[in-house]
């Protein structure tokens, strides 16, 4: 018996077609429906709603724990761990960069050295000399000039500097911005492509549509607008241990429907 309500069952729990316009059209059954994100990238807001808000301040207020706490919903991974990391490659080697930047604004008396006046010692000095202080041009007439006055230096010649004009504390202080600089771009490389990589694991693991190299450019043109969206997507979907529960809804509860009484006419009292 239970072998034939099963057979007559299967037709509907798996159809091969369906009628539309009196035709046969063929079907396929998903078990999964397809996610998607919530709300567009730009969208920092999401629908201006409370949580959309909310999460919009969360993540410019604090990405670090935002980041951290979406990576231990979705994979059960520490949050600590990955806020830290968070925190090192974006926010840590941009406050370097900011404090070599006022130190430069400080030491340099004539103010920071311009990529224009860079790229003029640049040219005028070589590639060499301008990064590494060989003056070679200028020992080559020391020494001249010594011995054609029959003068004799004894000691370790002069250290070489990049700019003899500038003091040495401005000098130590454009090259530790240049070096903060390119240390802020390695680090912002290398945080864009561990980001990215996590958003296409996200998009792998519930079935959300995309590309690595579609991760990676959002990831590389909006960091921030990129954490929004995955924010609100693991909090609106109820993202809890790795596992999708979709959104809360709210139970609701329908009044009972009304009965009629009839019941017998009141006689008249004569």
């Amino acid at each position: 018996m239970g072998e034939k309500l099963a057979h007559e069952q299967e037709p509907l729990l798996n159809p091969k077609a369906a009628q539309v316009f009196s035709k046969d059209v063929p079907v396929a059954v998903c078990n999964d429906a397809p996610k998607q994100w919530d709300g567009g990238l730009m969208n920092c807001c999401g629908s201006c709603d409370l949580p959309g808000c909310a999460t919009f301040g969360l993540v410019h207020s604090c990405p670090c724990f935002a980041w951290g706490h979406n990576v231990k919903r979705a994979f059960k991974s520490s949050l600590l761990l990955h806020a830290a990391i968070y925190f090192a490659l974006f926010i840590f080697s941009s406050y370097l960069y900011l404090g070599a930047n006022n130190a430069e604004l400080t030491l340099c008396p004539g103010g920071p050295l311009d990529e224009a006046s860079f790229a003029e010692k640049l040219a005028h000095h070589g590639h060499r000399r301008l990064l590494h202080g060989m003056h070679d041009h200028e020992h080559e007439h020391e020494h001249d000039h010594e011995h054609k006055h029959g003068e004799h230096h004894h000691g370790p010649p002069p250290k070489p500097v990049p700019w003899p004009e500038l003091p040495e504390e401005c000098q130590a202080a454009i090259v530790m911005k240049y070096s903060t600089a390119a240390l802020c771009l390695v680090c912002f490389l290398v945080g864009v492509i561990y980001c990215s990589y996590n958003r296409t694991m996200l998009r792998q693991k519930f079935g959300i549509a995309g590309s690595r190299f579609g991760d990676f450019c959002t990831w590389c043109w909006c960091a921030p607008c990129a954490l929004c969206q995955e924010t609100r997507t693991i909090w609106s979907n109820n993202v809890v241990e790795g596992v999708w529960h979709g959104p809360t809804q709210l139970p609701t509860v329908s009044p009972p429907p009304q009965q009629s009484v009839v019941g017998m006419p009141v006689p008249k009292q004569v």
